[in-house]
């Protein structure tokens, strides 16, 4: 994990989290990221999860907590408090098959996220076992932060996107079919075909690449911004979906993926985006290529993204 500046090179600055071949720990690869001024969070989609203070102690030191749970599928952090799509349960305690069916969390960063977070959204009535781990390599949910403290959830594998104050008061939901989304129904997956898409990137990615699929959530000034996925004449693209009230406006978002596999990660600080086009497949004739990393501004909804 690297921090760079929004500069014209992306100078390099630190490395917050140590590579994990440095850290004596065989941390697995972080692919889920939050930051909030005092803290930094990591995770690995079916395994590890960890969190640091920004800022070290005295002797330049600092306290890195990992722990095993059993899957975040997105991350986002509040100041302490962090927001969890997942399932928070530590591998060594009762696993999946015991839950009660939460798959959205919230509450302060601890060592003991199965203890201090607490469910607010519950899976598919009756799906047996929980459908976010069904769908989990497919990767289609989304939580975020807004500025205010409020927050956004797209589960992905249930229909609808949710908007909660900061206190946990659901304010309005969206149907996925308004906002041109058709995720697929991970209820209804039987284990074969979730044993196929764990097992090869090509299943996967000829499942997905059929759908409009959430990558992100962004916290714009004018509401939750949905970063969205779809393909479209060979080529992979994305829109960004801005949520204000009623009004549900799509902006086309200046980057192109290739076929099959990348998709799209961003953030936003003021009007600036920062965009993270990375390849997540391998196979026979696969040869792996780097990601790309690019900015964005978005002065206002009416203007749209410019390069």
């Amino acid at each position: 994990m690297t921090e760079v500046s929004l500069d014209a090179t992306l100078t390099a600055r630190r490395q917050p989290i140590p590579d994990r071949d440095t850290l004596h720990m065989r941390f697995p690869m972080m692919e889920r990221l939050a930051v909030s001024p005092q803290f930094f969070a990591v995770a690995s989609l079916m395994a590890d999860y960890g969190f640091r203070p920004r800022t070290p102690a005295a002797d330049g030191t600092f306290r890195f907590t990992r722990l095993h749970v059993w899957s975040v599928a997105s991350l986002d952090l509040f100041g302490d408090r962090l927001l969890l799509l997942g399932d928070p349960t530590h591998r060594a305690l009762a696993g999946w098959r015991e839950s009660k069916g939460g798959i959205a969390w919230i509450g302060p960063l601890s060592s003991h996220p199965e203890r201090d977070l607490k469910p607010f959204l519950y899976d598919v009535p009756g799906a047996p076992p929980l459908s976010l781990l069904r769908c989990m390599s497919l990767e289609l949910g989304a939580v975020r932060f807004l500025p205010d403290g409020s927050y956004v959830v797209v589960p992905g594998v249930k229909d609808g996107i949710y908007l909660y104050s900061k206190t946990g008061t659901l304010l309005r939901t969206w149907k996925n079919q308004a906002l041109g989304l058709d995720a697929p129904d991970c209820a209804g997956m039987d284990q074969k075909q979730e044993d196929e898409f764990n097992g090869s990137y090509s299943a996967r990615f000829e499942f997905l690449n059929r759908h409009r699929v959430v990558e992100e959530i962004l916290p714009l000034a004018e509401g939750p911004g949905l970063l969205v996925r779809s393909v479209v004449a060979g080529k992979v693209r994305w829109t960004l979906t801005v949520l204000h009230g009623d009004q549900v406006t799509s902006y086309p978002v200046p980057i192109t993926g290739d076929l099959p596999y990348d998709r799209l990660s961003a953030d936003v600080r003021g009007g600036r985006l920062a965009f993270l086009r990375t390849w997540h497949g391998f196979g026979p004739a696969a040869v792996f290529r780097p990601g790309h990393l690019y900015l964005a501004e978005f002065a206002t909804a009416a203007a749209g993204l410019a390069p």
